[in-house]
């Protein structure tokens, strides 16, 4: 697995990690029982400090998502906790606040995100919606 850290971002180190795993293994990128890094492994992998990654694995442990074998590593528990519906839209809303923060200090006004996230999910094979009603 490639995990991308943002040492810019405001969201913390060991939640860029917990997030990134969640939706891996929600995607299905990571599978049940896929071993992942060690803690010391994925610290140097992505040169942070190895408590940040236990941190973040032991959220992940905690939520249900992974499960730490003595002796053996860290795994994709057989049946990870799915991320339900409300779960997930959280995660997204996390990551797009920080866009949002990011686009406007780049100028850009509400009309013109949203422009450019109509954009983005015609490019990814969705039709934009009509200038109607918006959740």
């Amino acid at each position: 697995m490639y995990f991308e850290i943002s040492t810019s971002s405001t969201t913390p180190i060991y939640l860029q990690i917990v997030r990134q795993v969640q939706f891996a293994v929600s995607s299905g990128a990571l599978l049940p029982d896929e071993q992942l890094p060690s803690v010391r492994e994925l610290a140097l992998k992505v040169r942070v400090n190895p408590n940040t990654v236990a941190k973040a694995y032991s959220e992940l442990e905690h939520a249900g998502v992974i499960e730490m074998r003595r002796g053996m590593g860290t795994f994709v528990t057989a049946r990870p906790a799915a991320l339900n519906v409300r779960k997930s839209r959280e995660l997204v809303k996390d990551e797009m606040g920080q866009v949002v923060v990011d686009a406007r200090q780049l100028g850009l006004e509400d009309d013109q995100i949203r422009e450019v996230l109509d954009e983005r999910l015609y490019d990814n094979g969705k039709k934009p919606q009509s200038k109607g009603r918006r959740r």
